[in-house]
């Protein structure tokens, strides 16, 4: 099958749209693999599958697509992550695999199939969350998925080991898993910042809130705050 220039531009771009549509709802809930890699990936099995439409005796569409999905296979494992007592990224995963769905069923030509399976694709994503909190249907899940929060300190750089010791040693004698630790400079205020990450099997707002308040009267630390992190995928 051959087919010219506008062709393959018209499904190219219908695989960049629905790509996008799908990567827009991964960006949205703030997620490793969002806008650019969902549309990459429905683009690129597009450009796959309609090279092998315009290899005259020689291409094989379902062949290349069935090397799509296992390729695939190894880019969403990449996005899958152990994540303290909680796996993440499985829902990422499983997303980017149906982007390369959508980019095979554009450059095969299947526009309404494509149309309605990202229409179908971004609706679970979205509503399923939604029934998933609401009925509570992960009441398993509930019990190893850890609270987290995020911790930012700021002082002057003499003091960052003594800062640094002593946040460690409370959040840890609060139960506390630390998960990161990464240090910011603002060169204009002089201050030095420790951003932390850390893991609670319960919730630990009061525990956090006893912390700062033995921290905010410490002369070595100028600043502090924290939030809580979203986990869920």
């Amino acid at each position: 099958m051959y087919f010219t220039f506008i062709d393959f531009a018209l499904r190219l771009l219908l695989a960049l749209v629905l790509g996008a549509s799908i990567g827009i709802e991964r960006s949205l809930r703030k997620r490793m693999a969002g806008l650019k890699t969902n549309t990459l990936v429905a683009m690129g099995a597009a450009m796959f599958v309609m090279y092998s439409l315009n290899v005259m005796g020689e291409g094989s569409p379902t062949r290349v697509a069935a090397q799509v999905v296992s390729g695939i296979g190894f880019l969403g494992a990449g996005v899958i992550l152990r994540d303290g007592w909680n796996v993440r990224g499985l829902t990422t995963a499983a997303t980017i695999w149906c982007s390369a769905a959508i980019g095979v069923l554009s450059g095969s030509g299947n526009y309404l199939h494509a149309i309605f399976a990202t229409f179908v694709i971004v609706s679970a994503n979205i509503l399923f969350r939604r029934i998933e909190e609401q009925f509570n249907l992960n009441k398993g899940k509930e019990l190893i998925t850890p609270y987290q929060y995020r911790i930012y300190v700021s002082f002057y750089p003499e003091n960052y080991e003594l800062v640094k010791a002593l946040l460690v040693n409370l959040l840890e004698s609060k139960g506390f898993q630390l998960k990161s630790l990464q240090k910011e400079v603002d060169d204009h205020a002089r201050l030095h910042t420790i951003i932390i990450d850390t893991l609670s099997k319960n919730t630990g707002q009061e525990a956090l809130a006893g912390i700062v308040k033995r921290l905010v009267v410490d002369r070595k630390v100028e600043r502090i705050h924290w939030q809580e992190v979203d986990t869920r995928d």
